[in-house]
């Protein structure tokens, strides 16, 4: 699976490019018209005089050759429309340009991303801005948990997990954690089978919702699971229900980031 190349602000600035090329070209044109006036004579730089004999010649021809008038018309016309044309279809290759090289590398691997990636363990990535990085977690199996900003008496977060030497394919491992969490009361809403989505690791990932009575809401969220060797990885995303979708893509940028490096 693709992975993003900038975060969001980075991406709409790149984006925002081809269009200020655009409208800095439409402006240049609006202002020669402007400055030689509204006549059209002035403005393709042909003196009046010379415009008005050449329109009295072409009314004779038209009285004598209509189709051939109708003809330089049409073709005066198509070559604006033409004009305009190449100007659309050139901000359109610059955009998909663009979009490849956002969708096509990831940040770690490009110049480190720019020094935003974070190293833990085995494992570089880049968490979402504002975000807390937190490691030398109590439980062995925790590798770095990142927590968003506080809203509402909830905080969004992730937590990435080890398990060494884990047997089982990623499916039966995945159908093992989906009937874990439903034994808990946990609400299993989807299971999706991805590609290479996590540092070119093939994964499985579920959405669920449970209810946290100690904060007395719905939690929603993603776990995510992938095996590196033997080795079982487990990325668990929560957040409150309302603000799933206000999260999830800083969650889905930042794990795309994920690269490994020499443990």
């Amino acid at each position: 699976m693709a992975v993003l190349l900038f975060s969001e602000q980075d991406t709409f600035f790149f984006g925002l490019i081809p269009f200020l090329v655009l409208i800095f070209c439409v402006f240049k044109l609006f202002k020669r018209f402007q400055k030689t006036g509204s006549s059209f004579s002035k403005f393709v730089g042909v003196p009046e005089e010379k415009l008005s004999k050449e329109g009295e010649k072409i009314k004779e021809k038209a009285e004598s050759k209509p189709n051939e008038t109708a003809g330089k018309v049409t073709a005066l016309l198509a070559s604006g429309i033409g004009g305009l044309a190449m100007i659309a279809v050139i901000f359109i290759v610059m955009m998909a340009v663009i979009w490849v090289v956002i969708e096509g590398i990831n940040q770690c691997e490009f110049l480190d991303g720019f020094g935003r990636c974070t190293k833990v363990a085995n494992m570089k990535f880049i968490p979402p801005d504002g975000w807390e990085v937190k490691t030398n977690l109590s439980d062995a199996q925790d590798i770095v948990h990142v927590f968003g900003p506080e809203k509402d008496g909830s905080q969004p977060n992730f937590l990435i997990q080890k398990y060494n030497d884990v047997s089982g394919t990623i499916d039966e491992l995945a159908v093992e954690a989906e009937a874990e969490l439903e034994s808990y009361g946990v609400e299993v809403i989807s299971m999706v089978h991805s590609g290479a989505d996590v540092g070119g690791h093939e994964t499985r990932q579920l959405v669920f919702k449970a209810y946290v009575p100690e904060k007395g809401y719905y939690a929603k969220g993603e776990q995510v699971y992938f095996k590196r060797g033997g080795d079982l990885y487990v990325i668990t995303f929560s957040t409150k229900e309302n603000q799933y979708y206000t999260y999830q893509w800083d969650f889905k940028n930042s794990k795309d980031t994920i690269i490994f490096v020499e443990d």
